[in-house]
């Protein structure tokens, strides 16, 4: 499921389900900071790490700009995992502040 990035932060910090953060930038992007909580898969590695994402957990997805989630989100969707959300029309630089701001 698609969300603008600030419906995505406002659904992700209020939802009480068994939840996974997760970060599919590349290595480099993720030098520069990466969300709290969040577990770093790059896109590249997705596949090859498919078995680190629970199937049972509702999966939050972002990148830098919505593209490269939206590519995670189809392939766990491939590989049976569905209840999948991804930001769009923005990123980390987008979330840091929502989600850092309302966790602490």
């Amino acid at each position: 499921m698609q969300k603008p990035y600030d419906d995505f932060a406002q659904h992700f910090l209020k939802d009480n389900k068994d939840k996974m953060l997760l970060d599919v930038r590349n290595d480099d992007e993720v030098a520069q900071g990466i969300l709290p909580e969040a577990v770093h898969i790059p896109l590249a590695n997705l596949v090859t790490r498919i078995g680190e994402i629970s199937p049972q957990k509702v999966i939050y997805i972002y990148c830098r700009s919505g593209k490269r989630a939206e590519s995670a989100a189809d392939i766990l969707n491939q590989h049976g995992i569905k209840n999948v959300i991804f930001a769009s029309n923005g990123g980390y630089d987008q979330l840091k502040d929502l989600i850092k701001e309302k966790s602490t």
